[in-house]
């Protein structure tokens, strides 16, 4: 992982009532904050559907961009929660030693799921302002909608 960063794990896909509004939820590796993601429904869609080993008959968009990524010569070697601004979280996928591509955390997320990349975030809570803390993985997540 990067300097001053924090390694993350995906939990899963959760829905919110009472709109079902999917939520990506992320979990620090070393500890039991989490950090909770709005997201459309087409990446939760991607992102249960590869957690549950579900292969489906043509590749979906993210597989695509990880072939794409793979003829080009390269690797994603991971993927970065870069900020929150707003409720808006932003992510870059770090494809070799000098690219970064800016994406949405959730497409971002897909990806590296596909590759099986680490993902990442901020190493302290209030590198994040807008996000105010994490929240124990038992607790009552403090968040906006993206």
């Amino acid at each position: 992982m990067a300097e001053e960063s924090i390694e993350l794990r995906v939990v899963g896909v959760r829905f919110e009532e009472p709109d079902y509004a999917p939520v990506l939820i992320l979990r620090e590796i070393s500890g039991s904050r989490v950090i909770p993601i709005w997201i459309g429904a087409s990446e939760a869609a991607a992102i249960s559907m590869h957690q549950q080993g579900v292969v489906p008959e043509r590749p979906l968009s993210h597989d695509l961009h990880l072939e794409l990524i793979s003829a080009l010569g390269h690797t994603l070697e991971r993927v970065e929660i870069t900020s929150v601004d707003r409720g808006t979280f932003y992510a870059d996928l770090v494809i070799g030693e000098k690219v970064r591509v800016s994406a949405r955390p959730s497409d971002a997320i897909a990806v590296a799921l596909r590759a099986d990349a680490p993902i990442g975030g901020p190493l302290r809570s209030n590198d994040w302002p807008d996000f105010g803390r994490f929240a124990p993985l038992t607790g009552t997540f403090p968040v906006s909608r993206t």
